[in-house]
């Protein structure tokens, strides 16, 4: 690496494992193209198990001060912690290895962290899909599951079970959380059951920012005008993909409600007449009848949108399963 005394405003990271070399290659020509200068900030490349090192099959060397790291435990956690002990700036911006950041994005990140200093963790409100095919109809209501979001105004918290939580595409972390979340990982043996690992789909391991920032008094956002392009290839959208992610994102938030401290109990349904019918012989017509509305709206969708309703109702029963069988002690 060249000597360089510019000082790094931040540390750019791209946690990837066994990455479609088309997506992370736009990733990398958005990089390439940002407005803040090239020798501002650092890129480090954190390659977590792929059967192919990344380093063999890309090129950056346009970029002065990129860094070629090695994560030897299989899971993207992993990787962000190995991204977080390894930055040499105050900022860390986690880039997923199939997003492209608009051409502004490292420049507005960093001034926003100048303008919002009461932020520990950021993100984009505008997180827009390229999808490879059209997406069916049954899957309309389940495509926030492929980390989309389009919010119109800032939005701010410090309340973890508010909608303003940044996910991991683009996020940005102060030093100060970063310390906070490698010290909890250690200190937590739940935390390393969330997000990817390998073909497994699990997530929630960038919610556990603003969770850490609520316990410690921190604030947390997102920002329309951190715009990114998710790309979406055609095997996302098929129902046998979808089914496994709609569970495993069940199975993930169980998890984070128990690292929270909140009750696990799973708090999705299958609406069932006998139940409705239940709750009416009881005396409760008001819950039954509602239950019963909601059984003929479960009974008219359609085949393949009622089993992704059920695979997260699963999902969040295979989490209660876990915890216990006392998997984290």
């Amino acid at each position: 690496m060249p000597e360089n005394d510019q000082p790094i405003k931040l540390s750019v990271a791209i946690c990837t494992h066994n990455p479609k070399l088309p997506h992370l290659q736009r990733t990398l020509n958005a990089l390439k193209g940002q407005t803040l200068p090239v020798d501002s900030w650092e890129l480090l490349v954190i390659d977590n198990c792929s059967d192919r090192a990344v380093k063999g099959i890309v090129s950056i060397d346009w970029h002065p001060r990129v860094r070629w790291l090695e994560e030897p435990r299989l899971g993207v956690i992993f990787a962000r912690l190995c991204a977080l002990s390894s930055s040499n700036a105050d900022q860390v911006l986690f880039v997923d290895d199939d997003t492209v950041l608009s051409h502004d994005y490292l420049e507005r990140s960093f001034r926003i962290r100048a303008d919002y200093p009461c932020l520990e963790v950021f993100g984009s409100g505008d997180i827009s899909p390229e999808f490879e095919v059209t997406p069916p109809e049954w899957a309309s209501n389940f495509l926030c599951h492929l980390g989309l979001r389009t919010v119109d105004f800032i939005q701010i918290s410090d309340r973890y079970a508010a909608g303003s939580r940044p996910w991991t595409a683009g996020m940005s972390v102060s030093r100060n959380l970063a310390r906070k979340y490698l010290q909890f990982s250690q200190q937590e043996s739940l935390t390393t059951s969330l997000g990817r690992r390998g073909n497994e789909l699990l997530s929630g391991e960038d919610v556990l920012f603003s969770l850490l920032a609520e316990k410690n008094g921190y604030k947390f956002g997102i920002f329309p005008e951190l715009r990114i392009i998710h790309l979406l290839p055609k095997e996302r959208l098929e129902h046998a993909y979808l089914k496994r992610l709609v569970r495993a994102n069940a199975y993930s938030r169980c998890i984070l409600s128990r690292i929270a401290g909140q009750s696990a109990q799973n708090p999705l349904t299958i609406p069932s007449w006998k139940a409705a019918l239940a709750l009416m012989l009881s005396g409760q017509r008001k819950m039954g009848l509602n239950q019963l509305l909601d059984f003929f709206k479960f009974v008219s969708k359609q085949r393949e949108e009622k089993e992704l309703l059920r695979e997260s109702f699963c999902g969040w029963q295979d989490g209660l399963s876990f915890l216990r069988s006392g998997a984290n002690r």
